[in-house]
Order: C-alpha cells, then structure tokens, then sequence
C-alpha cells in the first residue's frame, strides 16, 4: 500500500506543475480573447476563439511602435498626467508602472541583485537594490543608505529596507534570476531550476 500510494504521489509530483501551468496559461488566454474578442464577436459571431489574443498582440505591439513618435507621447504623458490625479487609480498606476520598471526600461532593467547583511543577523539576505540614492534617507554625518527590496518567499510580495551601502553587495545575477531564487526559497541550485540530488 505505501509502495501504491509512493507511485500515486509522484505522478503527482509531475503532473501537478504541468497542470497548473497549462491552467493559468488557458485562463489568462481565455480572458484576454474575452476582453479584446468580444466586442469584435457582436459584429462578427463566427470569429474563431483566440482571434482576441491576436488582436491584443498586435494592439501591444502597435503601442510599442507608435512610442517613438513624439505626438503619440504627448497623448501618453497626458494620459498618465490624468491618472496621477486621480485618487486610488494613482496608487495603481504608479505601482505597475514601477513594478513593471524593475524588469525592462529604456536603457535596459532598473535595480541590481544584491546579498544584504541586515543588523543582528550572522547570514545574508537575498534582494533587489532599487534605488542608490533615496531621497529622505540619508543622514549627513551618516553612512549612504540605499533602497532593496526583499522579496517573500512563495508569496506575491515584500519588503523594503533602507540599508548602509557598505553592508549591499552585488551578486552575479539578473534582476528576475534573484526573484526567483527568492521566490521558490532556493529549493533549487541554480537560477535555471536544476533540482537538488
């Protein structure tokens, strides 16, 4: 019986990633056919499912396009001047945007992985250095503080801490390999997900 239920929980083991993995893919695909696919479908009933997701693609793709021109970015800053203003749709705002800013900008992504030694600690700390410089941090006759963010382990989230320069080090990682080293709580041995012998 234990030998069965062994067998029972590795063909768990295996299939459960995949499973959940093709769900949450079907999901968000079937959402954004929905949102971009639907008002065409009231004009054209017949329209094949997963036309939404083309139409979102290339709806994305023309954004990204249309960005280098300098009228369409005047409409942009006008957009997002309106959404800065607007209590509650601001805090959203600017959270994507910035979140979205940790992995990609012009130039290439913002922040830096680095290992921390916070105080009272003899171990180190795996986090995202996201600002060198911020504002209101500082002290003039103290030690330069920078900004990192800590991600939690299995959870959408973290913290930010404010720490002495000399106590961040870099380390040789990208910014999305040290998420997800955080993120999974290193139950893997490297960054590429090669699991543990």
């Amino acid at each position: 019986m234990k030998k069965q239920l062994s067998i029972l929980l590795a063909g768990i083991f295996i299939f459960a990633p995949f499973a959940i993995t093709v769900g949450i893919i079907w999901w968000a695909g079937a959402t954004l056919d929905g949102i971009f696919g639907d008002p065409i479908r009231v004009y054209w009933p017949s329209m094949p499912a997963g036309f939404g997701i083309l139409m979102a693609v290339v709806l994305i793709y023309l954004i990204g396009l249309t960005a280098h021109f300098w009228l369409f970015r005047g409409i942009l800053s006008a957009m997002e001047a309106l959404m800065v203003r607007l209590p509650g749709v601001k805090l959203l705002y600017e959270s994507v945007r910035d979140l979205m800013s940790l992995f990609h900008r012009e130039g290439g992504p913002i922040g830096k992985a680095v290992s921390c030694k916070l105080p009272g600690m003899n171990g180190e700390v795996l986090g995202i250095l996201t600002n060198e410089n911020p504002e209101g941090f500082s002290q003039p006759d103290g030690p330069p503080k920078v900004a990192v963010y800590l991600p939690m382990s299995y959870m959408i989230g973290g913290i930010t801490i404010y720490l002495s320069a000399d106590s961040v080090k870099e380390v040789d990682m990208t910014v999305d390999q040290a998420l997800k080293v955080s993120t999974m709580a290193q139950v893997t041995n490297s960054s590429n997900g090669s699991e543990n012998p």
